[in-house]
Protein backbone atom coordinates (compact mmCIF):
# COMPACT_ATOMS: atom_id res chain seq x y z
CA UNK A 1 0.00 0.00 0.00
CA UNK A 2 2.71 2.27 0.90
CA UNK A 3 4.58 1.67 -2.45
CA UNK A 4 1.37 2.29 -4.21
CA UNK A 5 0.90 5.72 -2.24
CA UNK A 6 4.41 6.98 -3.36
CA UNK A 7 3.63 6.12 -7.02
CA UNK A 8 0.62 8.32 -6.66
CA UNK A 9 2.78 10.84 -5.06
CA UNK A 10 5.11 11.24 -7.81
CA UNK A 11 2.45 10.79 -10.51
CA UNK A 12 1.14 14.31 -8.99
CA UNK A 13 3.61 15.55 -8.81
CA UNK A 14 4.96 14.85 -12.68
CA UNK A 15 8.01 13.41 -11.83
CA UNK A 16 10.17 13.17 -15.38
CA UNK A 17 10.97 9.47 -15.28
CA UNK A 18 12.71 9.63 -18.82
CA UNK A 19 15.45 10.83 -16.37
CA UNK A 20 17.33 7.86 -15.65
CA UNK A 21 18.42 9.43 -12.05
CA UNK A 22 15.04 9.67 -11.03
CA UNK A 23 13.88 6.00 -12.57
CA UNK A 24 16.54 4.44 -10.85
CA UNK A 25 15.69 6.74 -7.60
CA UNK A 26 12.39 5.66 -7.51
CA UNK A 27 12.69 1.37 -9.04
CA UNK A 28 15.38 0.44 -6.64
CA UNK A 29 14.41 1.66 -3.32
CA UNK A 30 10.43 0.84 -4.02
CA UNK A 31 12.06 -2.86 -4.92
CA UNK A 32 13.81 -2.88 -1.66
CA UNK A 33 11.17 -1.75 0.30
CA UNK A 34 8.15 -3.85 -0.53
CA UNK A 35 10.28 -7.12 -0.63
CA UNK A 36 11.40 -6.02 2.77
CA UNK A 37 15.00 -6.77 2.71
CA UNK A 38 17.04 -6.97 5.84
CA UNK A 39 20.42 -5.67 6.81
CA UNK A 40 21.89 -6.47 10.30
CA UNK A 41 24.63 -4.31 12.18
CA UNK A 42 25.42 -6.67 15.13
CA UNK A 43 22.00 -5.83 17.48
CA UNK A 44 20.85 -2.71 15.24
CA UNK A 45 18.67 -4.34 12.35
CA UNK A 46 17.37 -2.23 9.26
CA UNK A 47 14.28 -3.50 6.91
CA UNK A 48 12.00 -2.38 4.34
CA UNK A 49 11.18 1.08 4.09
CA UNK A 50 14.52 1.85 6.21
CA UNK A 51 16.38 0.42 3.49
CA UNK A 52 14.49 1.99 0.78
CA UNK A 53 14.57 5.10 1.70
CA UNK A 54 18.46 4.68 2.29
CA UNK A 55 18.65 3.52 -1.04
CA UNK A 56 16.67 6.46 -2.63
CA UNK A 57 19.63 8.88 -0.87
CA UNK A 58 22.77 7.06 -1.86
CA UNK A 59 21.28 6.37 -5.76
CA UNK A 60 20.24 10.46 -5.71
CA UNK A 61 22.53 12.09 -4.53
CA UNK A 62 25.87 9.78 -5.84
CA UNK A 63 24.07 9.55 -9.44
CA UNK A 64 23.75 13.56 -9.34
CA UNK A 65 27.31 13.69 -8.39
CA UNK A 66 28.10 11.52 -11.69
CA UNK A 67 25.80 13.42 -13.97
CA UNK A 68 27.38 16.75 -12.83
CA UNK A 69 31.04 15.50 -13.04
CA UNK A 70 30.03 14.48 -16.71
CA UNK A 71 27.94 17.46 -17.31
CA UNK A 72 24.68 16.00 -17.87
CA UNK A 73 23.00 17.15 -15.25
CA UNK A 74 20.48 19.56 -16.89
CA UNK A 75 18.97 20.33 -13.55
CA UNK A 76 21.91 21.15 -11.95
CA UNK A 77 22.21 25.35 -11.41
CA UNK A 78 25.73 25.32 -12.19
CA UNK A 79 25.59 23.17 -15.02
CA UNK A 80 27.09 25.38 -18.23
CA UNK A 81 25.13 23.39 -20.74
CA UNK A 82 21.48 21.65 -20.72
CA UNK A 83 22.54 19.52 -23.07
CA UNK A 84 24.06 15.93 -22.99
CA UNK A 85 24.88 16.11 -26.78
CA UNK A 86 25.75 18.40 -29.36
CA UNK A 87 23.21 17.38 -31.64
CA UNK A 88 20.57 18.27 -28.99
CA UNK A 89 22.09 21.44 -28.36
CA UNK A 90 21.48 22.60 -31.86
CA UNK A 91 18.08 21.06 -31.91
CA UNK A 92 17.57 23.85 -28.88
CA UNK A 93 19.32 26.40 -30.84
CA UNK A 94 17.03 26.02 -33.82
CA UNK A 95 14.17 25.81 -31.79
CA UNK A 96 15.19 28.89 -29.93
CA UNK A 97 15.52 30.68 -33.44
CA UNK A 98 11.96 29.94 -34.41
CA UNK A 99 12.19 26.61 -35.75
CA UNK A 100 10.05 23.94 -35.03
CA UNK A 101 10.34 20.24 -33.73
CA UNK A 102 8.94 18.61 -37.05
CA UNK A 103 11.91 20.84 -39.19
CA UNK A 104 14.15 18.56 -40.51
CA UNK A 105 18.03 20.15 -39.39
CA UNK A 106 19.58 16.72 -40.21
CA UNK A 107 21.01 18.80 -43.57
CA UNK A 108 19.87 15.56 -45.31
Amino acid sequence: MIGILGVRIWVQNNVDFSNPINLAVAGVPLIVAIADYTMVFGEIVFTGIALGSVAALVIHHGMSAIARWRGTDAGFEDAEADFATPVNQADAEHLESGGRWDDDTSGR
